[in-house]
């Protein structure tokens, strides 16, 4: 999925629009991230900071245990109220975010992946939620494809986590949480990889913040910033002796801090 597009969507948290068609009925779409969340096996979504359920009338087979999801979907407002809890959607797709992994320590395998440069500042790294429950970031990474095409199975091969130690990366309220990528079954050595990783795919991505957001530092200090650290190199490799350590600081949503 290209960023370029997602960008549209990111204007706003959810992005709302409605019209009237032919028949003076007033049809309108959504599309965001939201929150997956189920009830007796059938899904609903839900924003930041509100209570309103936006609920599927079309049958979807959510297979995934992702929390946060890109949502697209159709309603008509003539059913709706400003005082709605319930929202119903038709038509809806639904494609769950990437999950990265929190960890506790560094890997001897690197991978390299970078938080792109052509997006906005604001839509590299968001926290999504009114405590800043989960952070979504954007994210490059390079895939091997199958005759031409990108399988579900290759992109599974692909692990991303983060870690922190407060200790260390906890100063002055900005809090520096290590990024990186890894590849299942990869075994290649120290030989470079990038005439077989050679497709760069970009995608949002996101990590859960509990275990950051309530880190203290040395000097007493919660966290009020995160800095997404991860190491950028110019082709595909495994040595991290040959990478450079980039970062970029993104402020926490006031509420939380």
């Amino acid at each position: 999925m290209k960023f370029a597009a997602l960008a549209l969507a990111l204007i706003s948290m959810v992005g709302l629009s409605s019209c009237l068609d032919g028949s003076g009925s007033s049809t309108g779409t959504v599309y965001s991230i939201m929150k997956v969340n189920q009830t007796y096996g059938k899904p609903y979504f839900t924003t930041p900071g509100s209570d309103v359920k936006y609920v599927p009338t079309n049958e979807l087979n959510l297979t995934t245990n992702s929390a946060l999801a890109w949502v697209y979907g159709e309603y008509n407002s003539d059913e709706i109220s400003a005082t709605s809890k319930q929202v119903p959607l038709a038509n809806v797709k639904c494609d769950p975010l990437k999950k990265i992994s929190v960890g506790d320590g560094k890997s001897n395998q690197l991978v390299s992946c970078e938080i792109p440069d052509d997006v906005v500042t604001d839509q590299k790294v968001m926290f999504w939620g009114t405590t800043n429950d989960y952070c979504v970031v954007a994210m490059y990474y390079y895939v091997q494809l199958a005759n031409g095409k990108l399988e579900t199975t290759e992109i599974n091969k692909h692990n991303f986590y983060v870690y922190a130690n407060p200790e260390e990366d906890l100063k002055d309220g900005v809090l520096t949480v290590h990024l990186r990528h890894t590849i299942n079954g990869l075994s290649l050595g120290d030989k470079n990889i990038k005439d077989v990783y050679t497709s760069r795919v970009g995608s949002y991505m996101y990590f859960n913040m509990d275990y950051f957001k309530h880190m203290t530092g040395t000097d007493g200090k919660g966290v009020s910033k995160i800095k997404i650290a991860y190491q950028k190199t110019s082709t595909v490799t495994l040595n991290p002796t040959v990478a450079e350590t980039v970062s970029e600081e993104f402020s926490l949503n006031k509420a939380n801090n």
